[in-house]
């Protein structure tokens, strides 16, 4: 028998020299390995796995373990829960060996990528350089990039390009994961993660401003804060957001008449929900009930998401066009700054330019915001996806996000919204993710001394009184989402009240 707890959250100790070709690579350690395993040995690697007994807070688990034939030797990996994870510390022991049989000099010439040509390349290149290098000592985030997003900031004045926020996932949390302490990240799709890290990035940057620091923000005459002119923000997506951004129809075969392709384009542009479920079986990108007549039907219940009613999230797709419309700071800190808006979005493979466009913006054209919210129509770039992400969990069990502030990795479990808890642990806040919410109104509430922005909630209110304290924004969400609707766009799913009454000490 094996213990796998502390094993499964131990990082392989890898040479410098393998850390340093990993990244240089820009691909998979599976994928790389199996690429100079066939240089070196004239053959496809063949792995061969066993299935192991092990324990986890003293309940047995099934383990896997993942052996391969190199030479005279055989490289067997750590002991892992999926065989994805058994597989991956299997390439990474292996890789010195290759070293050692191909030669370093080789290999940095087998390894080397091409610089990148444009800008929109080098915001690729430089999301999977920094995710490979963060993998080195921390080889479980390997098996969790099949979707990888990141946000990055430009100062136009000099040209530097900073990466300020990274993150991978593919999933939301169980219905029955649902925290009423706000202490659980109920969304762990990869662009969501990113963009809470950026927001981390952002209260640093008061707090920055505030000790008299060079900060990205600069104070206006209305007593907010602004992003300064001279510095935009970026979005690169490995892939186009779920929902109905990510939706491709085949062409018809006869030309559609009017009627047809209207009902086409509303099929196409309809807001759409993630549907939680267990496992590695989630169903993607699953359509709103058909017909909605009833805008209650929005509102989810604690007790009936307890009950069995599914947990339903909104889309990527969706969530990003509100963020063009809102801008990416959202209610918590539109009390203390103005909106902030993205310049450019980056997706890291070929998808249908004018159906992506319509999904992000011309389907809510017609929605009138109040000053200072607006829509922004930001360039789309595609460019083609040569990063190997094939052999990359679908649906992983984890999701990692990294930002400038922290500089950490940090692990979420994508089946709660917490972090792993290691054995022994008895402290529940210790498996609090810091993109939680009860993390990031406590980030208010300090920003909010700082700035001495009048702030009429105090300790021991609900935390929906202090997103309550951006009017403005509140009022533009709340008649945006009715707007939604009355334009047979869908229903905007909200989470259940009893989710955001938490008290905040």
């Amino acid at each position: 028998m094996v213990d796998d707890e502390e094993d499964e959250m131990q990082s392989e100790q890898l040479p410098d020299k393998v850390k340093e070709m990993i990244a240089r690579s820009g691909k998979n350690p599976i994928t790389l390995f199996s690429e100079l395993f066939t240089k070196v040995y004239k053959s496809v690697p063949d792995f061969a796995f066993r299935k192991v007994a092990g324990r986890r807070k003293d309940k047995p688990i099934q383990l896997y373990s993942c052996t391969i034939e190199m030479g005279e030797k055989t490289i067997e990996g750590k002991k892992r829960s999926t065989k994805k994870g058994a597989k991956t510390s299997c390439a990474l022991f292996g890789l010195p060996v290759l070293c050692d049989a191909y030669g370093d000099e080789a290999l940095s010439k087998s390894t080397a990528i091409e610089e990148p040509k444009n800008f929109q390349e080098r915001l690729k290149k430089e999301t999977y350089n920094l995710f490979l290098k963060l993998g080195t000592t921390n080889p479980l985030i390997y098996a969790t990039e099949n979707v990888i997003s990141a946000f990055f900031l430009e100062d136009k004045s000099t040209g530097n390009v900073k990466l300020l926020s990274l993150a991978t996932g593919t999933k939301a949390i169980n219905g029955e994961s649902l925290s009423l302490t706000g202490e659980a990240v109920t969304d762990c799709h990869a662009e969501i993660l990113a963009r809470r890290g950026l927001i981390r990035v952002f209260y640093n940057e008061i707090q920055k401003l505030s000790e008299g620091e060079e900060s990205i923000f600069f104070m206006t005459k209305s007593g907010k804060l602004a992003l300064k002119p001279d510095l935009s923000v970026h979005l690169f997506i490995s892939s186009p957001p779920c929902g109905s951004a990510r939706i491709s129809f085949k062409p018809p075969k006869q030309p559609a008449n009017g009627d047809a392709k209207k009902n086409e384009d509303a099929e196409m542009t309809e807001v759409r929900t993630e549907i939680s479920a267990a496992g590695n079986d989630e169903k993607k990108a699953a359509s709103l009930p058909e017909n909605p007549t009833d805008m209650k039907l929005r509102y989810k219940t604690f007790d009936g998401i307890m009950g069995g009613e599914r947990l339903l999230t909104m889309s990527c797709s969706d969530k990003l066009t509100k963020w063009n419309l809102l801008g990416l700071q959202g209610a918590l800190l539109s009390h203390l700054i103005e909106p902030v808006y993205m310049s450019s979005l980056v997706i890291g493979s070929r998808a249908n330019t004018d159906h992506i466009r319509k999904v992000l913006f011309d389907r809510i054209a017609g929605f009138q915001a109040t000053v200072p919210f607006s829509l922004h129509l930001v360039p789309i770039h595609f460019i083609e996806h040569t990063q190997d992400v094939s052999k990359a969990n679908k649906y992983s069990a984890i999701s990692m996000n990294w930002n400038a502030t922290d500089d950490t990795v940090e692990l979420i479990k994508t089946s709660s919204g917490t972090l792993p808890m290691e054995a022994g642990q008895s402290d529940i806040s210790e498996v609090v993710p810091r993109l939680a919410k009860v993390k990031f109104v406590q980030l208010f509430k300090e920003a909010a001394t700082k700035l001495k922005r009048p702030c009429d909630v105090t300790s021991g209110s609900e935390y929906t009184a202090f997103k309550n304290l951006a009017k403005d924004y509140c009022a533009n969400r709340d008649e945006f989402k009715k707007w939604v609707f009355k334009n047979k766009l869908g229903i905007w799913h909200q989470k259940p009240e009893d989710s955001k009454r938490f008290l905040v000490r």
